[in-house]
């Protein structure tokens, strides 16, 4: 996407507003509610693996994507276009999107509740990562690549740690 395309998202009023940065915040914490039942569910089931692999692997992906952004240090959107973001932040480190690498991966941590129940959770949280995703593309605090990276990253992580685990019942 051209540069001038998110200077203009950035100047409609819907996106420019702290109100639309609060719905930003509200869906993050409902991932973060997700993510809590999960654990309490794993812990009050008593499947101690899972439960271990959901605190484990969403820490590494965020402990990962913490360390890339500071290796890639790239430019926030804002930064670059020289506008003031809406929320109080750092202009480097934007890459990738550690909001949209967090919610994907716990979105497959989801996946180790048994039955629909997992499932159903999974499509919720699947539908709010949407929607943290493009709402930081659409406030001007990462690039589309930034949230593709950050959703990339955390789909290869948990297709290669939970599928096996789910598809061959290896807890």
């Amino acid at each position: 996407m051209k540069l001038e395309w998110y200077r203009q998202q950035m100047r409609r009023p819907l996106f420019s507003t702290p109100l639309f940065w609060q719905v930003n915040r509200g869906l993050s914490l409902l991932v973060a509610l997700g993510y809590g039942m999960v654990l309490l569910s794993l812990g009050w089931r008593e499947s101690w693996l899972r439960l271990a692999f959901a605190l484990v692997i969403p820490a590494a992906v965020f402990l990962l994507t913490g360390w890339l952004r500071k290796k890639l240090d790239r430019p926030r959107p804002f930064a670059l276009l020289g506008e003031p973001p809406l929320h109080p932040h750092e202009s480097g480190q934007g890459c990738p999107s550690r909001h949209t690498a967090s919610a994907v991966i716990l979105c497959w941590t989801a996946l180790l509740l048994p039955g629909w129940v997992g499932w159903t959770l999974w499509g919720v949280l699947l539908v709010l990562t949407c929607l943290i995703g493009a709402i930081r593309v659409f406030t001007g605090m990462h690039f589309l690549r930034d949230v593709l990276l950050g959703a990339g990253l955390s789909t290869l992580i948990g297709a290669v740690v939970y599928l096996p685990l789910l598809l061959f019942a290896l807890f």
